[in-house]
């Protein structure tokens, strides 16, 4: 009898041990942000590459989950940063509400790291938003 758990062993200890289904739905919701978050991270790095094909002035798109960075180039052969068109993407997306954060070692890449909270519509947003400030350079 060493080792053995005691949880439900007598009547008094048996209504402080949790059902196999409550233990199952509080994993449930332990897990549903980080399922969520997936989801829409695999959605918007999908839509970032649909993006990527259209703007030549996006290098590199990389990242996984939420952790998804952009990097522009002036030239995708040469990798010629692109720094002062970051900077005027990132004033026309600030003025359309979204904000965005800014890195690199030249200063030539979007870092997106958005709240677990975001949504699929959300995602849609920024990348709309992001297309019609490059599309306006």
């Amino acid at each position: 009898m060493h080792g053995e758990p005691r949880c439900g062993r007598s009547p008094v200890e048996a209504p402080a041990c949790p059902t196999r289904q409550q233990l199952t739905d509080h994993l449930k919701r332990l897990h549903a942000p980080r399922a969520k978050s997936a989801q829409v991270g695999s959605h918007l790095l999908k839509r970032l590459h649909a993006l990527q094909a259209k703007h030549d002035i996006i290098g590199n798109v990389r990242g996984s989950g939420l952790m998804l960075g952009l990097e522009f180039v002036k030239d995708r052969h040469t990798k010629e940063p692109a720094k002062a068109e970051v900077a005027e993407v990132f004033e026309r997306m600030k003025d359309n509400g979204v904000l965005m954060g800014k890195g690199g070692l030249h200063g030539n890449a979007f870092r997106i790291k958005p709240p677990m909270c975001f949504t699929l519509a959300d995602a849609d947003f920024l990348v709309d938003v992001m297309d019609d400030a490059i599309q306006a350079l």
